[in-house]
């Protein structure tokens, strides 16, 4: 199963063995939460395999009294932390390595590595968009820029026209189909959904009004269609906030009509994050009354909404995200958008007729 297609960009660290080792260190998260109690990981990384099989050992014997892991050169380990949670996951997982060799047509490994060549893509193409953006800013003398075409890509970088093209052709979102009880469905038969957030006055600190979109497709059957859903004088409100109350509606969604897997697309690499990378350490530094922190050992923003998330993902429904790229003109992403602005002027209006 694709979990998340993981998006990293102008970090110092990115190399092949970093997105490797990520790469396990998804699955091993998986299978962890999945309650999987053995678990053979295939890669072609022999880097990570004998990383996490030989040196290991000998990385832990000589860590400093700070707690960093060493080579036997005496230099710090590089992408310990990762190969460490790894470590950490294994004392409850039992994981065993395969090497499979890359690109001998073993079908599991060509799938992932397509999956990978996806992601590295995407992540190039936004990058080098963000670039022209902050160029094309600065050339013209204003603060922000116009939205960049992709001739404004090609013509302007080659790099990302080598980013662009791939991304363009390779088609990363399959087609979906209407199923009898009215849900989009992909190829596997797996519900799909489309969730945004918007807000108004979102920079300030009086009041703020926000607004859920999520959309099933306009096919209604049932009372499952899609919703909108207005906040106002709400102290959180925030974009964010409304774009993890988005992804919070679809799940109880899914879950009250039993809905076994679901999809969920959304714009918003701070609630993919969220849900699939940084809350499982909120979790770890919890404090004894149940209050997540962040590395910072700030209180987590938005608990509540994530841990029902997190709860209904475990327990209930098994959930997935795919990141959609905000007005790229995907339908559902755009009908989601329409969904949560309608909703964000809605409880402007509501706060509006109460305090007029």
């Amino acid at each position: 199963m694709q979990l998340y297609q993981n998006l990293k960009h102008d970090d110092a660290l990115n190399t092949n063995q970093y997105a490797e080792a990520r790469a396990i260190l998804y699955a091993a998260r998986y299978a962890k939460r999945a309650g999987i109690n053995r678990l053979e990981i295939r890669t072609d990384s022999k880097f990570c395999i004998e990383s996490l099989t030989k040196f290991i050992d000998n990385w832990i014997r000589n860590a400093d009294k700070d707690g960093i892991w060493r080579s036997q050169k005496g230099s710090p380990v590089v992408h310990q932390k990762i190969f460490r949670e790894i470590y950490n996951i294994s004392k409850r997982v039992n994981i065993s390595y395969q090497y499979v060799p890359g690109h001998s047509g073993e079908r599991g490994n060509d799938a992932a590595d397509r999956l990978a060549e996806v992601a590295a893509d995407r992540a190039t193409y936004f990058y080098n968009r963000k670039k022209l953006q902050a160029k094309s800013a600065a050339s013209s003398g204003q603060q922000k820029s116009s939205k960049l075409t992709a001739d404004d890509l090609i013509n302007n970088n080659n790099v990302a026209r080598i980013g662009l093209l791939r991304f363009s052709e390779m088609q990363p979102f399959r087609s979906l189909y209407i199923r009898n009880d009215g849900y989009l469905v992909d190829d596997d038969d797996i519900v799909v959904v489309y969730t945004d957030g918007a807000c108004r006055g979102n920079h300030r600190r009086d009041v703020r009004h926000s607004g859920s979109g999520v959309y099933w497709g306009d096919y209604r059957k049932n009372g499952r269609f899609s919703v909108y859903f207005p906040r106002h004088n709400i102290e959180e409100n925030t974009n964010q906030f409304a774009e993890a109350r988005a992804i919070l509606y679809a799940a109880r969604h899914a879950a009250k009509y039993e809905i076994d897997s679901l999809e969920i697309r959304t714009d918003s690499m701070f609630c993919i994050d969220s849900l699939t990378d940084y809350i499982y350490k909120w979790i770890d530094n919890a404090d004894d009354d149940g209050t997540w922190y962040s590395s910072r050992g700030r209180p987590v923003v938005h608990q509540e909404i994530f841990s029902e998330i997190h709860d209904i993902a475990n327990n209930q429904v098994d959930i997935s995200y795919q990141y959609v790229e905000g007005h790229s003109g995907e339908e559902g992403n755009e009908e989601a958008n329409r969904l949560a602005e309608a909703a964000a002027d809605q409880a402007k209006q509501f706060y509006l007729n109460e305090y007029d």
